[in-house]
């Protein structure tokens, strides 16, 4: 629920939330706040095809029912570019994960850790970790985190002794 900012154990960039606030928790609310000017939700569906000549739009579900609507929002999920490494696949969810939640931060404890990413989401993961491993190896593609990261994270991230 929430996709992968649900994921994200702290956002700090959302308007409103100056101390930040849990991926989980900005969803939920988002959901509640939907529910109340009726929205209806169907979480997860099969869409088969989306009809756009007339409106409001048809959405044809795969179990071959059809929903009107006045709005579509598209959330097709996130693909995470992953390094080209031989049988990675093998390691995922047993040592290699593409977030950072408190059950992944408890396997981390006082342990050496590599994050893989130079964007917003490895910069709140790598400031998360720190609090619970010893180090975090930052791999980073580009040249800069200022290519790809908020100056915020960037400044947080040179402020944390445990984080190279």
């Amino acid at each position: 629920f929430g996709g992968q900012a649900g994921a994200s154990s702290c956002i700090e960039n959302y308007l409103g939330f100056p101390t930040g606030i849990s991926g989980q928790a900005l969803a939920g609310r988002a959901y509640v706040q939907a529910q109340k000017f009726g929205v209806e939700m169907i979480i997860p569906e099969t869409v088969a095809n989306l009809r756009c000549e007339h409106y409001p739009f048809a959405i044809e579900l795969s179990d071959g029912r059809s929903v009107t609507a006045l709005s579509v929002v598209i959330a097709s999920g996130a693909r995470y570019r992953r390094p080209n490494i031989p049988n990675l696949e093998s390691f995922e969810g047993r040592g290699v994960w593409y977030w950072a939640s408190p059950v992944e931060a408890r396997l981390c404890r006082n342990e050496e850790v590599a994050l893989v990413g130079g964007g917003n989401s490895a910069g709140q993961a790598a400031v998360f970790l720190s609090r619970y491993a010893k180090k975090v190896w930052m791999l980073v593609r580009g040249s800069s985190l200022s290519e790809t990261m908020s100056q915020y994270l960037i400044d947080r991230i040179a402020a944390t002794a445990n984080i190279e």
